[in-house]
């Protein structure tokens, strides 16, 4: 309070209030656009009473108003009368500094002379709302207490904690009044505790102790902010949760490659990976391993404990070397981020061995121990080829009749024995068109010997199969695989849909070692809506060698552009099962169809066996000639030696030649029929000369072409059918009954010549046709009404003729 230099005395106190808007507490902030009101009222009255109040507004530095008004422009003190309040509202665009401290200005009047100023506290300026730093990684973290992570996301029960928002609020220090803290469970909340205590605006951290928490329930930190205007701004961290589960134990594995192993063939090398190990909450911090030679998870006799970090495998050089023959075992167990430890996991170990494989050559025996191979032998009835079509639905044929003898067809299974009249079957004459499985019991198997299965399947016709290739299935005991074929047909020349075989063969084999001394045989498609056709199943022991050479055998299929290589071998058993090369696992044969053969190359097969222990025995197949060519045929001629069209005899012979120049031609089938490719006089038979000769009874011969079919294969299992053009055998002159002429002239005498017209009178003419045509020189017919004489004459291939004669009169 200040007075005039009059020397009136001032009795009582006057007390002023800033206020924004309808506010009517006291307050420290305001915006700059915000009209401040002042009111002010006595609180004690003594002496002279005022008579009238002036007021103004200045800077709270000063003691008198200024810094908004200036003596000189403006008028500083206004009139209050009586009035115990006024309102300041900047004029002239005139608005507040910001951060700035104004004064609520009062002068009290006693006489014309006599006042008294009273001010304000004073009000700071603080335009806008409070911002949260979002850049450099600021935000509210929890941390346990003690430690050097920054934001902890899972915490341990008991552990004290604390929360820091250190520059998470901008200029913090000059705009914040105060802090308050609530902790909840979700963003924003305060359901799980309100914080009594208030913070200062200078305030980074709070450290919470004694606090219990619900396990497994994330709890968030929402920390208040409030400005001096009392505007406030809220910042959540990114929560917390309480752990208390320990890891949960995984796998050890033997070994740092991708499998378990159970040998090696070092004593001073110790590997193994592991997986499974998890902690849902406060995730996996560190794995700890080593390595003993018992299953006693504390017992590390090889290798002591070491700190592996995430690392989930490992391995080491020992200084204590394993023995001979022992198994090594490793151990791990996994510490989570708030220090929880999992079970120890003990692997099932590995042997230390050091022999390596053993080669064996392969000795496959004649003898094929399944019964009706070529489903020859059928329990009444087959189908004719030439009835299937696509509304052919085999699940109707009985196992009485149709089926084959000494096979079993498996529950649902629709199967029948097919024949044709062009023989399509790869071996005899039938074969089997199945849908589901088909088994035979093989008695004569022993345990432990090995045994290679070859067999052939096709597709079926283009109208039955709409997948582009089609897969089946062979199981012999206990071992079963898939093999795949490819449905196209073979072309043999042109390309085109005529020249199409109507079956194509695949040749698959496979080897089994039998389990038991009796196993069962299964073949069957895995297609049950389409299926396949099978032919020639063969079963035949395989003895095996250690002594002797040449322990890869290998032999190739080719199929019109798509081929593959077989590989078969095998490896003495010593104290461990063997491993083999790449995908093949333990089975002693290989398959490739995803290769691109060259004509007349060799293929060397190398074989490297490793056994469990990573010792290894390379070996080589003999080299196998690729030859995707089938035989050709030079020729097949009726006859004993230049192609013949007929004869008389009831004897029906043929000759040819075939050469097959890369592999070799390994046998000959032929067959007589009424059409090429038929079978239907005479069934298909092997043969190893190059001609043939059998007699028939005449009635089956009488007036009918015979055609001799042939079907070569070489070496590679290739095969072609040729047949002849066929003879006609007959023993009767043809039979002519009438003769019919119908003659026409020339346009005149001189004519050039052309078919059918001669200049000459008496001529024979030959045709293959039921008639003749033939033009006559005009001369001939003058007189008018001469008669003509015509003789025709039938000519049988074999050289018998019967003649037919007429005397014709030309018309005038």
């Amino acid at each position: 309070m200040s007075t005039s230099s009059d020397t009136v005395p001032i009795k009582g106190v006057l007390v002023v209030y800033n206020e924004t808007g309808n506010s009517s507490s006291m307050v420290s902030t305001s915006s700059d656009t915000v009209p401040i009101k002042g009111d002010w009222q006595f609180i004690m009255r003594q002496g002279i009473a005022p008579q009238w109040f002036e007021w103004s507004v200045g800077l709270s530095s000063g003691t008198l108003p200024d810094g908004i008004y200036t003596s000189i422009d403006d008028r500083v003190w206004h009139d209050a009368a009586q009035l115990t309040s006024a309102t300041f509202s900047s004029e002239y665009e005139f608005y507040l500094t910001n951060g700035q401290d104004y004064s609520f200005f009062v002068r009290l009047w006693y006489d014309g002379t006599t006042f008294a100023d009273f001010k304000t506290n004073g009000i700071m300026i603080s335009t806008g709302n409070l911002a949260l730093a979002t850049a450099g990684g600021k935000a509210v973290t929890e941390k346990v207490t003690g430690t050097n992570v920054k934001d902890a996301d899972f915490v341990r029960q008991g552990r004290p904690m604390t929360f820091d928002w250190n520059e998470k609020f901008v200029n913090a220090a000059t705009l914040i009044k105060e802090f308050r803290i609530y902790i909840s469970t979700f963003p924003g909340g305060h359901d799980f505790l309100i914080l009594s205590d208030t913070l200062s605006g200078k305030t980074t951290h709070y450290n919470m102790t004694r606090l219990n928490y619900e396990v497994g329930v994330t709890y968030y930190v929402n920390v208040v902010a409030y400005s001096y205007s009392g505007v406030h701004m809220t910042a959540t961290s990114d929560g917390f949760t309480i752990d208390h589960i320990k890891p949960t134990a995984g796998m050890v594995y033997d070994g740092i490659g991708l499998e378990d192993i159970e040998y090696q063939n070092s004593s001073s090398f110790a590997g193994a990976h592991w997986h499974g190990f998890s902690d849902t909450e406060a995730g996996i911090k560190e794995y700890y391993w080593c390595v003993g030679s018992t299953t006693t998870s504390t017992e590390c006799d090889l290798k002591p404990w070491e700190n592996v970090g995430l690392h989930v495998s490992a391995s080491r050089y020992l200084s204590t070397n394993a023995t001979q023959g022992s198994k090594m075992y490793h151990k791990v167990y996994a510490i989570d981020a708030v220090g929880l430890i999992s079970d120890k996991v003990v692997s099932d170990g590995v042997v230390i061995d050091v022999t390596g494989p053993i080669p064996e050559s392969l000795t496959h025996l004649d003898s094929n121990i399944v019964q009706n191979p070529s489903f020859e032998l059928t329990k009444g009835s087959i189908i004719s080829w030439e009835t299937l079509s696509t509304t052919t639905d085999i699940c109707t044929y009985t196992q009485t009749f149709h089926h084959p003898a000494s096979w079993t067809g498996g529950t649902g299974t629709c199967l029948t024995a097919v024949t044709s009249t062009s023989n399509l079957a790869h071996d005899g004459n039938f074969f089997l068109y199945l849908r589901g499985e088909l088994q035979q019991t093989l008695t004569s198997v022993e345990a432990g010997k090995l045994y290679r299965v070859t067999f052939y399947t096709s597709h079926l016709p283009i109208w039955e199969a709409y997948v582009a290739n089609k897969e089946g299935f062979v199981k012999l005991g206990d071992e079963y695989h898939v093999f795949l074929i490819y449905t196209k047909s073979y072309r043999r020349d042109d390309h085109g849909a005529n020249t199409r075989e109507l079956t194509s063969w695949h040749r698959h084999t496979f080897y089994f070692t039998a389990s038991t001394n009796s196993a069962q045989l299964t073949i069957g498609s895995l297609d049950m809506k389409t299926g396949l056709f099978y032919d020639n199943i063969q079963v035949h022991e395989v003895q095996l060698d250690s002594a002797s050479s040449g322990h890869v055998n290998g032999h190739i299929d080719y199929i019109h552009q798509w081929s593959s290589i077989h590989g078969s071998w095998s490896y003495t058993q010593g104290g461990t099962q063997i491993q083999t090369f790449k995908c093949e696992g333990r089975r002693k044969f290989g398959l490739n169809n995803k290769v691109n053969l060259v004509d007349k190359t060799f293929v060397y097969i190398t074989v490297i066996a490793t056994n469990a222990a990573g010792l290894q025995t390379i070996d080589y197949s003999d080299p196998v000639l690729v030859d995707l060519t089938p035989p050709i045929f030079d020729y097949v001629y009726d006859g004993t030696g230049a192609d013949q069209d007929a004869w008389e005899i009831n004897i029906v012979s043929a000759n040819w030649e075939v050469e097959d120049a890369e592999s070799g031609i390994d046998f000959c089938q032929y067959a007589f029929g009424y059409q090429p490719g038929g079978s239907d006089l005479h069934p298909w038979t092997t043969t190893t000369v190059k001609s043939v000769s059998m007699e028939f009874d005449y009635s089956d011969l009488e007036g009918l072409t015979v055609y001799t079919s042939v079907k070569c294969y070489n070496k590679m299992g290739l095969g072609n059918t040729t047949s002849s053009d066929g003879v006609r055998i007959s023993n009767k002159s043809p039979s002519i009954t009438s003769a019919v002429v119908s003659p026409f002239y020339l346009s005149s005498s001189e004519y050039i010549s052309k078919d059918g017209f001669q200049s000459v009178t008496d001529v024979w003419l030959e045709t293959t046709n039921q008639n003749i045509e033939f033009g006559m020189p005009s001369s001939i017919t003058e007189p008018a009404g001469i008669y003509v004489f015509v003789l025709v004459r039938a000519v049988s291939a074999s050289g018998l003729y019967t003649d037919a004669d007429a005397n014709i009169q030309l018309p005038t």
